[in-house]
């Protein structure tokens, strides 16, 4: 990991391991935006800026580059709560929904779908077929709006898909 840093992160190594990644200043307003008692550990929090910082700012940036130079761009956020093996201790991981985008429960032992993983999957696999063949994810799922900066809208993937502005979770 970094000098000085071990799990389980407490306080101070908390922002140790930030210090490594930013300056002081912003250590200082991700403190403020990431209050350590909304948490149930440093490590959950720690996980927590690290997720948005890698995958939900970088994320936002590039869909608004596409849809500044004019690219049709759909964002979404996948949010089904799977309870399969590996999600125990790796959470929603960066890919876990490829599985129910292809209707994957193998090993079934391993991924066994709920009826809510299945009503999932065939949402999923209807907005990906859709966009495959029109280049636009609707056509008989709940609609999924283009992503536009005014509105910051993106569709939560779950077995009831909903819209939500900003990309939260």
């Amino acid at each position: 990991m970094f000098t000085g840093v071990w799990l389980p992160l407490n306080d101070e190594r908390a922002n140790r391991a930030l210090g490594h990644l930013f300056n002081t200043t912003v250590v200082e307003r991700i403190n403020q935006l990431y209050p350590a008692n909304n948490y149930g550990s440093q490590d959950k929090r720690v996980a927590a800026i690290l997720r948005d910082w890698m995958f939900r700012c970088a994320t936002r940036r590039a869909v608004r580059a596409m849809t500044d130079h004019g690219v049709p761009t759909y964002l979404y956020l996948f949010y089904q709560q799977l309870r399969w093996v590996e999600t125990s201790f790796l959470g929603d991981y960066h890919s876990s929904e490829i599985g129910l985008v292809f209707g994957n429960q193998w090993p079934i032992l391993v991924h066994d779908f709920t009826k809510d993983d299945a009503r999932t999957s065939e949402y999923m696999q209807q907005y990906w077929v859709n966009f495959a063949k029109n280049h636009d994810p609707n056509g008989g799922a709940p609609n999924w709006p283009r992503y536009d900066r005014q509105s910051d809208l993106n569709i939560i993937l779950n077995s009831q898909p909903t819209l939500q502005a900003g990309l939260g979770g």
